[in-house]
């Protein structure tokens, strides 16, 4: 399976990720492509997150603090498609998004988030889409680590002594590691992407 996630219904999760450096890391489909979070971990107000835009089917890689935006971007998104995307916080003055393993520019406004502890799907704008095989990790990831995710390997082989998250949202299976992951509504089940190296159920 993967999981189908829209206003209603969606799943919460506590990474145990304190700050940055950062990364998030997950393939997404999407029906449509409209202005929609993917993944975040946040503080309060403030808080990292990954999300995609109708306009030139882009990804953000969005911090937000002292309640502006700061965002890196990368386009490349097409609808109706497994696309893989990754958000990269290196530091409070860098963020970089990819999109199928190529990166766009990188984002230097400076942001300071603080301590990051629980994330989310819930903050969903209009509908739903399916995302599949979610990691984060306490490093910034390489380009060569970000490539190997983006040819379909499992986020769970890349960095495991950083890894403080990881679902692969096979079948049944939401979380791995003890890692609490609570639903909230149905969660649709969809067709997964084929990932290398992924945990079954």
């Amino acid at each position: 399976m993967a999981a189908g996630v829209s206003t209603t219904d969606y799943f919460t999760f506590t990474p145990n990720v304190s700050s940055e450096p950062l990364t998030i890391s997950c393939w997404l489909y999407a029906a449509t492509l409209n202005n929609r979070t993917i993944l975040s971990v946040f503080n309060g107000a403030n808080y990292h997150r990954l999300m995609y835009l109708t306009t030139a089917g882009t990804a953000l890689a969005r911090s937000r603090a002292g309640g502006t935006f700061a965002s890196a971007q990368q386009a490349g998104l097409t609808a109706a498609a497994w696309h893989h995307v990754v958000g990269v916080w290196t530091s409070s003055t860098s963020r970089q998004v990819f999109i199928d393993g190529s990166g766009g520019a990188v984002d230097t406004t400076s942001k300071t988030v603080g301590s990051v502890t629980s994330g989310d799907v819930a903050t969903v704008i209009n509908g739903g889409h399916t995302i599949a095989d979610v990691s984060i990790w306490d490093v910034a990831l390489t380009q060569d680590e970000i490539t190997s995710l983006s040819k379909g390997f499992s986020g769970s082989l890349i960095r495991p002594a950083s890894l403080q998250f990881h679902a692969p949202l096979i079948r049944n299976r939401l979380n791995v590691a003890g890692q609490s992951v609570s639903e909230s509504g149905t969660i649709t089940v969809e067709d997964h992407p084929p990932i290398i190296g992924a945990i079954a159920a």
